[in-house]
């Protein structure tokens, strides 16, 4: 599993729910890349993935199980990091 052009987002608004998408980014497993994936910060607490919508029925077009949604969120939050720290 490899994150691929992740950006920043360096004004995170947040959304009607509270929400705040931190960074996109692309994810590559098993030679499928997933494109327009965003990290975002949730009003409660605690991390999600975010997927682009389907135009035919607005919804997600990747799903991810809790275990896979964690490790998504550490690998690209450890990217994150290490872009802040070289940017500093």
């Amino acid at each position: 599993m490899n994150v691929r052009s992740i950006s920043i987002n360096p004004d995170p608004q947040p959304t009607p729910s509270g929400a705040r998408v931190l960074a996109s980014f692309d994810l590559t497993l098993d030679g499928i890349t997933m494109r327009g994936l965003s990290l975002v910060e949730l009003s409660r607490g605690g991390f999600c993935i975010w997927s682009p919508r389907s135009t035919y029925d607005r919804m997600p077009t990747v799903n991810f199980e809790r275990e896979a949604r964690d490790k998504i969120v550490a690998m690209v939050q450890g990217h994150l990091a290490d872009i802040r720290r070289f940017a500093a």
